[in-house]
């Protein structure tokens, strides 16, 4: 009788930690997902600028600076991405924190300089007219650099404050 409840009992055991796998597997596989979903989003935006600038490039006369502020940003931000999600394993070297700092310089001089062109244009540019270059632009192309500009800033500033968190 002992035994039958002995096998019974392990049985129970095996059975349970086996659903413990199963969840503990599929939760793997959801966070691996998210992550992987979450990185293609991020790297959804510089990929777009790059794009836009590239195929508007002399679509913006009033300010030709546009497109290249575009494909500029992009490619900082891209640069940023990878710099924060290379593992490097000389982690806490000079030579990589260095890189880290020029970067976001970089990055920082890039949306500065944009936002200066945008925000000077933004009150007298026309969409409609390309008779009158001097205030025509691209709707689509001012519209991907306005609102790509803010979401750069939260990118930027949300590396920044990562790349500050708590001492490992």
């Amino acid at each position: 009788m002992e035994s039958k409840l002995e096998n019974g009992n392990a049985s129970l055991i095996q059975t349970s930690n086996s659903k413990r796998s199963v969840f503990g597997t599929l939760t793997l596989c959801c966070i691996i997902f998210l992550c992987i979903v979450l990185f293609l989003c991020v790297l959804t935006l510089p990929i777009i600028q790059i794009v836009m600038g590239s195929l508007y490039m002399h679509s913006c006369p009033m300010n030709p600076h546009l497109p290249i502020y575009l494909i500029s940003a992009g490619v900082a931000i891209l640069i940023l991405i990878i710099t924060y999600t290379i593992e490097v394993p000389t982690d806490k070297s000079r030579l990589w924190t260095i890189i880290k700092i020029v970067v976001a310089i970089l990055c920082l001089t890039c949306f500065i300089t944009g936002s200066v062109w945008i925000f000077r244009d933004k009150g007298i540019v026309q969409y409609h007219n390309p008779k009158y270059s001097s205030t025509y632009c691209e709707y689509l192309l001012f519209s991907t650099a306005y609102g790509t500009m803010f979401v750069n800033y939260s990118l930027f500033f949300g590396a920044v404050c990562y790349s500050y968190k708590s001492p490992k």
